[in-house]
C-alpha cells in the first residue's frame, strides 16, 4: 500500500450515462461519472467511494488519494472516504477518458491534464489546485 494522490479537472457536457475519467485494467480501479451524477471510485467492479453530485456544463476538480487502506475523493473541496486496498501492481495500463480495455464508457465532455503524485498532498496544496488556473 503506497500513498498516492491524483487530480483532474473535468467538464461534463451531458448526464444520463456512465462516463469514465480514468481507470486501470478492465475494472481493477476505475473512476467514473455515473448515471446518478456522482463520481464512483470502483475496485474490481465494486463501487467503494461515491462523491457528492456532479453538475453538467461546469468545470469540476476531482482530487483522489489513497493512504493506508482508505481512499478519498475530494470533489470541488468536499471529501468522501471509503476503505479498500490500492489497485494491483501489474503491467496493466492506466487509461484516461474511457475504459480502454472494455472499449466503453467514453467521457462526454472535456478532461484537463491528469496529475499524479506518489505522496499525499497537503490541504494547502489541494486548495491551491482548486483555486488557481493551471495552464
Amino acid at each position: 500500500n503506497v500513498d498516492f494522490t491524483f487530480a483532474v479537472w473535468f467538464y461534463r457536457d451531458t448526464a444520463g450515462a456512465t462516463h469514465t475519467l480514468f481507470g486501470k485494467g478492465t475494472n481493477e480501479a476505475i473512476m467514473q461519472l455515473t448515471v446518478g451524477n456522482v463520481i464512483s471510485w470502483s475496485k474490481d467492479g465494486v463501487a467503494e467511494v461515491l462523491s457528492g453530485a456532479v453538475s453538467t456544463a461546469a468545470w469540476h476538480l476531482a482530487i483522489g488519494y489513497h493512504s493506508g487502506g482508505s481512499w478519498t475523493i475530494n470533489l470541488d473541496g468536499t471529501e468522501s472516504t471509503g476503505a479498500f486496498a490500492a489497485p494491483a501492481t501489474n503491467a496493466n495500463a492506466w487509461a484516461v477518458g474511457g475504459n480502454a480495455f472494455a472499449g466503453t464508457d467514453y467521457h462526454n465532455g472535456r478532461i484537463g491534464p491528469l496529475m499524479l503524485w506518489k505522496r499525499l498532498l497537503t490541504t494547502a496544496e489541494k486548495t491551491y489546485l482548486r483555486t488557481h488556473v493551471l495552464y
